[in-house]
């Protein structure tokens, strides 16, 4: 696990700033510039918006570097991983090129990659440190960071409002569902996913639907000591509402028709449960481990969690719902906001994710930039590695947008482009402690891998340590599959 205090730092020169001293941008043609004399270097990534910001950040960068043209070129995400792979083999892989935590090693191992330490030197900018460290083997850089995300609480400004809840003051304790006092959250006991207003340990607790009471978090030593904190419960009861407006705490709710659902009704998105975990210490810097009490003690939180049982509404995107006025709270990754910028008319906010016993840890991921060993311009590689690799080469990146620059110095610019279109994004970047999760199409495989055994857990039809246990052999089977040591 990676934890860190955040550092601050001074805002980026704006890229504008540049562009006005640069006159006329290097031409697109790499062919016309190579006849030129000018060195070409190409640069590939698989975000079209993201491809939009290197090309203006490139066209800064040629005001300074007259005799380097950079194309930029994208690659579907879909196809990428295995794109780079055999463009690599085949010795015609781009000079520079976006990879992923889970990839950055294999690269590196094969030889692949420029070790970044002597090409940066000493001198080098501050970066994000979690995000670095994705980066990093055995003290060596094989990818300078460019962006990243982590994992915030949408929410839907409205829906709050009327419902007197604080998204930022949000808590949870796994404890709180062994405690069936009503000073909890107003409640005499826990409401389980498949069965609205059931006991937990009926619905979502029994080893392979036997009715057997599994044991998670114990409850606290001290029977007489106050109620454990947990303020998250109460909001998602009164934030889920029925087709008659009735919120879950109020009698006459009915559960078999929700109209308006109170947090995300698929708690299988790696977005939910992963800051869960990891708020109780359960995310290895490595390898995925569900079988510890930390996920145990999560997870039978989060099958607690739900007023109402999700049905249909857990097969719709949360993103949707979202769009769609009929989701209070949405916890994802920060990357989804381009995409609420544009979607729907919602007015929404961003809150860090409901804290832990212990506080508030978020889940942040990133992308890099490699230099590829077999470039045939290694110096001109360099300067541009060098560029992006500087608060004002990810300065359009941020002033776009694009996600979280990875140079401290342009994160100030980046929560400006926000604020600019009415955004309060201090959430995506203000957590005091994150840890980080591996990234790419390795990571990706696993995750899919285990939703469906999760969604048997969320729907009652197993019990949390015997889903856990078979989500995580079908983790390690996927990886051994793949190649990979689980």
């Amino acid at each position: 696990m990676s934890c860190r205090g955040r550092v601050r730092a001074g805002v980026a020169v704006a890229v504008a700033a540049l562009l006005a001293a640069c006159g006329e941008p290097a031409s697109d043609d790499s062919a016309d510039a190579t006849s030129a004399g000018i060195a070409s270097v190409t640069f590939r990534l698989w975000d079209p918006a993201a491809a939009d910001a290197y090309r203006e950040s490139f066209d800064a960068f040629n005001a300074i570097h007259r005799d380097i043209h950079v194309d930029v070129e994208i690659v579907p995400e879909d196809s990428y991983a295995a794109r780079a792979a055999s463009d690599l083999a085949d010795g015609v892989m781009a000079d520079v090129f976006w990879t992923t935590s889970d990839a950055v090693a294999a690269h590196a191992h094969a030889g692949d990659l420029v070790e970044l330490g002597e090409v940066l030197g000493e001198d080098r900018p501050a970066w994000e440190p979690s995000v670095t460290s994705l980066y990093t083997r055995d003290d060596a850089l094989w990818a300078v960071p460019q962006v990243w995300d982590s994992t915030v609480l949408f929410y839907n400004t409205e829906l709050v409002e009327q419902a007197g809840v604080d998204p930022a003051a949000l808590t949870w304790d796994p404890a709180v569902v062994h405690d069936p006092s009503p000073d909890n959250d107003g409640e005499a006991e826990t409401d389980g996913p498949a069965a609205a207003a059931e006991a937990p340990e009926e619905a979502a607790g029994d080893e392979g639907g036997d009715g057997a009471t599994e044991e998670a978090t114990p409850p606290p030593d001290d029977a007489s000591a106050a109620p454990p904190t947990d303020t998250l419960r109460r909001a998602v009861r009164e934030l889920t509402r029925d087709s008659e407006g009735h919120p879950a705490t109020a009698e006459e709710f009915d559960p078999r028709s929700v109209a308006e659902w109170g947090i995300n009704p698929d708690l299988t998105a790696p977005a939910v449960w992963l800051p869960f975990t990891a708020q109780l210490g359960g995310v290895p810097a490595d390898d995925l481990v569900l079988t510890e009490p930390s996920a145990l003690a999560a997870f039978t939180y989060l099958t607690a969690l739900p007023a109402a049982p999700a049905g249909e509404a857990a097969q719709t995107p949360a993103r949707e719902l979202f769009a769609d006025r009929r989701l209070a709270l949405f916890q994802s990754s920060s990357a989804v906001m381009r995409e609420l910028a544009t979607a729907g008319e919602v007015d929404w906010g961003m809150a860090p994710v409901p804290a832990g016993p212990d506080g508030v840890v978020s889940v942040v991921d990133g992308v890099a930039a490699a230099a590829n060993a077999a470039s045939t311009n290694p110096e001109a590689t360099a300067e541009v590695v060098r560029w992006i690799a500087s608060p004002d080469g990810q300065a359009a990146l941020a002033s776009h947008g694009i996600g979280v620059p990875a140079a401290t110095g342009a994160q100030e610019l980046f929560l400006q482009s926000w604020a600019d279109r009415g955004v309060d994004a201090a959430a995506v970047v203000g957590t005091e402690e994150v840890v980080t999760a591996a990234s790419g199409p390795r990571a990706q495989e696993v995750l899919q891998a285990i939703r469906p055994i999760l969604a048997d857990m969320f729907a009652g039809e197993r019990g949390v340590t015997d889903a856990l246990a078979t989500a995580q052999q079908a983790a390690e089977e996927t990886l051994g599959s793949m190649g990979e040591k689980p």
